[in-house]
């Protein structure tokens, strides 16, 4: 009767301690809190019929909550073309300086149409956070929207059109070399 006891209240304790650590992750969040809702909303509002480059976890939900036309985004996302993958690869590393990475990103954004691009910085809280120089449009384009590190900018453009035409000359040649990522493991 004591083991059986003993094991009752070895499991009490056990029991009560994954329900405390259950109500503190599994409470209800609003998602309109969220910058992955705040920054997909502002971008529809105020960026209509714009294309727009999306980080990480903003892009990933921007299609769940608004309409916006996106450069790359949607669920799990690669692009089907090659050459906007490498394109959506340059502008998150495009360059081994800001200033480089900066020339790089705007080329491709420019030839891709895209009118806006959302920077993620390292306080926020979006969670992936793709772009190895986060504040490398800083002082080269306008600021249209900031809110927790999360930095939206205009992208210069002739024309607001998707569609448009390139000029040889202006095509983009240069192949972006492949963004090293480490990987880094948090130890228990």
């Amino acid at each position: 009767m004591a083991l059986v006891f003993l094991l009752l209240a070895l499991t009490a304790d056990q029991i009560a301690a994954h329900r405390r650590f259950a109500r503190a992750i599994l409470r209800p969040a609003d998602a309109a809190q969220t910058i992955e809702y705040r920054a997909s909303v502002w971008a529809e509002q105020n960026l209509r019929r714009t294309r727009v480059m999306m980080p990480g976890s903003i892009a990933r939900w921007a299609n769940a909550f608004t309409d916006i036309v996106q450069f790359s985004g949607s669920s799990w996302s690669k692009p089907l073309n090659s050459v906007q993958q490498r394109g959506v690869d340059a502008v998150y590393n495009g360059g081994a300086t800001p200033g480089e990475d900066a020339r790089v990103s705007l080329a491709w954004m420019k030839a891709y149409g895209v009118g806006a691009i959302a920077m993620s910085g390292p306080r926020s809280q979006e969670y992936w956070k793709p772009y190895a120089h986060p504040a490398k449009f800083e002082g080269v384009l306008p600021v249209l929207w900031r809110a927790d590190d999360v930095t939206v900018y205009r992208v210069p453009m002739r024309t607001a059109s998707l569609a448009h035409v390139s000029p040889v000359t202006r095509s983009l040649r240069v192949r972006p070399r492949r963004p090293r990522i480490p990987l880094k493991f948090r130890s228990t």
